[in-house]
């Protein structure tokens, strides 16, 4: 039996599967489970929320979509709401920046508070650095 936790991850998979199936052109599940070799009521199933992936199927889907296992498993709302915080703030081309802050948001996700109040230190410093010298120009 799956705890609320659980429960929740195997949705928020679900439902981010589902989103990247779409974002990649294919319009039914069953084209993806022939891409990658899985049966289409197995897609459905992880889709809907109703099985949770094993972890090789986790491992396979993830290098399909070129992500990882944390981006899958994050509610999409929050990862999309950051992502695009990110991307507005760049002003390089959209897909390489997509690909670079995906990674970025998966090592983050790794960070405890600690980590994470650290790296923000190095932002701003490295904002600081830079306002700095743009204004030294």
């Amino acid at each position: 039996m799956l705890s609320t936790r659980q429960k929740y991850k195997v949705e928020a998979f679900g439902a981010n599967l589902k989103r990247m199936r779409k974002q990649k052109g294919f319009a039914k599940a069953n084209a993806l489970s022939a891409f990658l070799e899985k049966s289409p009521s197995y897609i459905s199933m992880l889709e809907g929320g109703k099985r949770h992936p094993t972890i090789e199927s986790l491992l396979e889907i993830c290098e399909f979509f070129g992500t990882c296992p944390n981006t899958l498993l994050k509610a999409p709302e929050t990862g999309m709401r950051l992502r695009e915080s990110i991307v507005s703030y760049d002003s390089g081309s959209y897909m390489e920046k997509e690909k670079r802050h995906e990674m970025l948001l998966c090592i983050l996700d790794t960070f405890n508070p600690d980590e994470l109040a650290h790296v923000t230190e190095m932002i701003e410093s490295f904002q600081k650095f830079t306002l700095t010298k743009k204004s030294v120009r």
